[in-house]
Formats: structure tokens, C-alpha cells, sequence
């Protein structure tokens, strides 16, 4: 019994070490929870287009953390800096290319490739924005400040709840119940309108597509707030270069 009683106290000696040795793996929430006191480097992909967008949009409406506009080249030399976070235009190529050619605004966090580190590097969301970026049409330009407003709620949000640091832009899509007491605008030249006046109790409906898309390409479907510039929809569906008839029916639009 003496022994047994030796072995327990022994081993609850060494259980404190044992679980610092196993380390602790950080989440994507605990990932996020110091943004705060990061540098954002806002990354100018030095096309004049989305130069302007980024340093105009970021420049008005950027407030959830510090930030800094660089260009591709010191991206390159800063991204394994853990006390900065990313963000980038960039362009989808995966999914066996069926996403080819979208372009998006992507959140990352720099630093290096250890796990247990709060250090390590994080890719935490990317949101597609536009169909391609060497033609950025007057929609994408009318959109692009919600879609730095969403980024925005992103990593306050994911700070706070695990799911929606995992999630991403799907977390969000069960607020469309509340988009159904919005005008809700199909067309592009009133959204446009819409969203260049905030007009109250307005919503548009978005959709992005790859610049050559086909029957295996997926689309990215938007409810926008135009007053709140808040996401009240999001999806990704293949061949669906419209609103299918069952997100219709949850916006009361069928």
C-alpha cells in the first residue's frame, strides 16, 4: 500500500510537467484574441484599381486594429513576423481550378510553423470579391467597403465565439431571417445606388463567379446590408450563377 501510495504522489509530481511537454495547441479564437495590439500590413498588390480600393476603403472605414499599407515585396519579408497580421488581395486557384480566377480579400497572421506557439502563422478567412482583378466592375467597386466591414466583424466576432473563427462566413448565414424585412435589391444598378447611399432598410443580393466560369464552377452568393454594410447571407454553390429557388424562398423572394 505504502509503495501504491508512493507511485500516486510520484506521479502527480510529474502530471504538471507531463502536460506542459504535451504543450498547448492554440485555437483559431485564441489565434485572434490579440489583435488588438497587432499591426494589420494592408498589402497593395500594385494594380492601380485595387490599390485605390484598399488605401481609400481601409484609409475611411478600418478600425478594429492598427494598420500599415505595404507593398508585395516587404509582404514577403515581413509574413513570418508574428506581431503582424495580413491583409491581402488574392487570387483563388484550387479546387481544381473551379474557383479559378476569384479574387478575394484574405486575413492572415504571420509568425512561424509551431503549433503550440501563439506565435505560429494563421490563415484565419478569405472573402471572395470580385470576378477578376483586371476587370472591376462598378458593383465590385460599390461593394468593396461592406466587404472590408465584414472582414472587420470577422475578427471581432471569431475573438469571441471558436465557431465563428472556424466557420468563417457561413456563421453569418443564419441572419437571414433578418434580411427578409429588407428591400432587397437583384438589380445592379440600384444596388449600386443603394450601397453608395446606405439607404435604410435596404439589402443588396450578390453574387461573385470565377472569370471563366463553367458548369463545375462554384458562385458566391451575398446578402448585404446597405445601411450597416453587415453580411445576412452567405454561400458557395456550384453552377448557381443566380439565387436558387430555395434561398429565394428563405428571403420570402418566391
Amino acid at each position: 500500500m505504502r509503495k501504491i501510495g508512493l507511485y500516486i504522489t510520484f506521479a502527480l509530481a510529474l502530471l504538471p510537467s507531463l502536460c506542459f511537454a504535451q504543450g498547448h495547441f492554440y485555437t483559431t479564437k485564441e489565434r485572434l484574441q490579440d489583435y488588438g495590439s497587432k499591426i494589420t500590413k494592408v498589402v497593395l498588390p500594385g494594380n492601380i484599381v485595387l490599390d485605390r480600393l484598399l488605401q481609400q476603403g481601409v484609409s475611411e472605414l478600418w478600425q478594429v486594429t492598427p494598420y500599415e499599407f505595404c507593398t508585395e515585396q516587404e509582404y514577403e519579408a515581413l509574413k513570418s513576423k508574428p506581431q503582424y497580421f495580413f491583409l491581402r488581395m488574392v487570387t483563388l486557384q484550387d479546387s481544381g481550378k473551379k474557383d479559378s480566377g476569384v479574387v478575394c480579400l484574405s486575413l492572415s497572421k504571420g509568425g512561424g510553423k509551431n503549433r503550440e506557439s501563439r506565435d505560429a502563422a494563421a490563415h484565419f478567412l478569405n472573402v471572395p470579391v470580385m470576378s477578376s482583378a483586371s476587370m472591376v466592375t462598378a458593383l465590385d467597386e460599390a461593394c468593396f467597403p461592406a466587404y472590408l466591414s465584414i472582414v472587420q466583424q470577422y475578427i471581432i466576432d471569431g475573438a469571441e465565439s471558436e465557431r465563428i473563427a472556424n466557420v468563417g462566413l457561413l456563421s453569418y448565414s443564419g441572419k437571414i431571417l433578418k434580411s427578409r424585412h429588407f428591400n432587397i435589391s437583384f438589380d445592379e444598378r440600384e444596388s449600386i445606388s443603394m450601397l453608395q447611399n446606405s439607404t435604410l432598410g435596404g439589402a443588396v443580393a450578390v453574387v461573385v463567379q470565377p472569370s471563366d466560369a463553367s458548369s463545375e464552377s462554384y458562385y458566391y452568393h451575398y446578402v448585404i446590408g446597405t445601411e450597416d454594410k453587415a453580411l445576412y447571407f452567405y454561400s458557395r454553390k456550384k453552377n448557381a450563377p443566380e439565387f436558387t429557388p430555395f434561398e429565394l424562398k428563405l428571403l420570402k423572394k418566391e
